[in-house]
């Protein structure tokens, strides 16, 4: 059967599972090692992040860094995306470095049949109000801004959908430990995470850079 581009909302009563790899690497004395990364994480101005995931079943995929100063720099353009393949972001030898100091980011990603669409420029514009209004600082606000982001998705649906955005700790991580080797010979250990959601995933880690 032809895979079709064109995810419509016929099957949202379809679950998405998605295993996603947070990956964050630091500078130790010239060798790049793993760091953690999770909700609350205080991290070092030029660490660098790379996310790598699979998805159940062919669907759109967008994810971002959010920052508390209003800046949004993007890990996955929102594209479609087909399932059963390992994905990158930004690119499988390519990293988002951290660079600015004293500030709090939201890194969220988000796969389902239909995500922002038209309505992205928009929901940007709307984020920057929240700043700019103090509704969001550092981490006083976030339930605000994951809010706008749901209402935002939710647009591009004819019929309701829940939109839970998952936060937190306390995800599911595989049991099977995946290898990945970098261009220039560093090896990463890591566990997916393992999420899933109807007809969509929104995960959200919001974390520190000092």
């Amino acid at each position: 059967e032809a895979r079709s581009n064109t995810a419509g909302i016929h099957q949202s009563d379809l679950p998405l599972n998605v295993d996603l790899h947070w990956i964050l690497l630091r500078d130790e004395g010239g060798i790049r090692e793993p760091v953690v990364f999770e909700e609350g994480s205080e991290i070092e101005s030029g660490d660098q992040l790379q996310i790598r995931y699979r998805i159940s079943k062919d669907a759109k995929v967008f994810a971002f860094l959010f920052s508390n100063e209003g800046g949004i720099e993007s890990l996955v353009s929102e594209d479609f995306m087909y399932s059963g393949l390992l994905h990158y972001g930004p690119t499988e030898n390519g990293w988002i470095e951290m660079t600015a100091v004293d500030r709090v980011y939201t890194a969220y990603f988000l796969a389902g049949p239909m995500l922002l669409e038209e309505n992205k420029n928009e929901f940007i514009e709307n984020l920057h109000e929240l700043i700019d209004q103090g509704q969001v600082n550092e981490f006083n606000g976030l339930d605000k801004q994951d809010r706008l982001l749901a209402d935002f998705v939710s647009r591009a649906y004819e019929s309701e959908v829940s939109l839970d955005i998952i936060r937190g700790r306390e995800v599911v991580s595989s049991t099977r430990q995946e290898v990945f080797v970098y261009s220039d010979g560093t090896r990463v250990q890591s566990y997916a995470e393992q999420l899933n959601g109807i007809p969509l995933i929104i995960r959200a880690v919001s974390f520190r850079v000092q």
